[in-house]
C-alpha cells in the first residue's frame, strides 16, 4: 500500500464493506454503513465521494441482505448473460434466432439433464417465442 498511497482509502472502504456483510445484527451493520458513508463523503477523492453517494442510495437494500441472506446475484448473472448474447448476436436479422439463443443461454444445465424423460408440457422451461411478446417488432 505504501507504493500506491492513492489506493489506501479505497482499500479501507472495501474492507469495511466486507466487514459490513459479516455483522451479526442489522443495527451494528447500520452503524458501520453510516461510518463508511461519512468517511467516503468527507474524502478528498471525487470517486470516493461518488462511492459514498452510491452507498447512501443503496444502503437500505444492501442491509436487507442481513435479514434473509438473499442477493440479486442470479438476476445480475442473467442480465450479464443476456448482454453477452446480445453482443455475440449483433447483426442477426432473424429475431427468433436471438430469442432462441437467450432462451438456451438461460437454460440451467441441471434442468437439461433431469428433464429429458418428462413430457413437453411438464418441463420447467419453455423457450421464449417472439409471438408471446407483448409488443410487435417492426420489420
Amino acid at each position: 500500500m505504501d507504493r500506491y498511497s492513492g489506493l489506501k482509502e479505497f482499500y479501507w472502504a472495501k474492507e469495511k464493506i466486507r466487514k459490513l456483510y459479516r455483522q451479526e445484527s442489522r443495527q451494528e451493520a447500520t452503524k458501520l454503513l453510516d461510518n463508511i458513508i461519512f468517511n467516503l463523503k468527507s474524502a478528498d477523492d471525487a470517486e470516493l465521494i461518488r462511492w459514498g453517494n452510491t452507498l447512501k442510495h443503496w444502503g437500505k437494500p444492501s442491509l436487507n441482505h442481513l435479514g434473509n441472506d438473499t442477493t440479486n446475484g442470479f438476476t445480475g448473472g442473467c442480465d450479464t448473460k443476456i448482454k453477452m448474447l446480445k453482443q455475440v448476436s449483433y447483426g442477426l436479422r432473424n429475431l427468433e434466432v436471438y430469442w432462441g439463443k437467450c432462451s438456451w443461454g438461460l437454460y440451467h444445465p441441471q434442468a437439461i439433464s433431469t428433464q429429458f424423460d418428462k413430457e413437453p408440457d411438464t418441463l420447467l422451461f419453455h423457450p421464449i417465442s417472439p409471438a408471446t411478446l407483448p409488443y410487435t417488432i417492426p420489420a
